[in-house]
């Protein structure tokens, strides 16, 4: 009883918590976004950078785990589990994504 109750909640609750992340998530990014570009103090460092790629590198990883969550949990497709087309593009773009955020959360921190 208790396994069936857990296994027909844990759709919704992806779908729910996944939505407030990403809402969350973009709200901050694109703060940050607009405190990096717009204010002229931070326009010429060198860090400025960095961490406009990191930011955007975390929205792309967002916005795909997003997608490919809810499209599995809502319609009940995964993308991943029918086609190795997609299996090898969310593999490679979550990778890619995760990666150049923390390495330019690395280099932001060394220059």
């Amino acid at each position: 009883m208790a396994a069936s109750t857990i296994l027909a909640v844990t759709p919704q609750y992806i779908v729910y918590s996944d939505s407030i992340t990403f809402v969350l998530g973009c709200v901050g990014n694109a703060l940050n976004l607009l405190v990096f570009l717009q204010l002229k103090c931070f326009r010429d460092q060198r860090v400025t950078l960095y961490l406009t790629i990191e930011i955007i590198a975390s929205l792309l990883n967002r916005t795909l785990s997003i997608a490919f969550n809810v499209c599995s949990a809502i319609y009940k497709n995964d993308l991943v589990s029918n086609s190795i087309h997609w299996c090898r593009f969310r593999y490679i773009a979550f990778q890619l994504t995760a990666h150049v955020a923390f390495s330019m959360t690395c280099l932001a921190a060394i220059d």
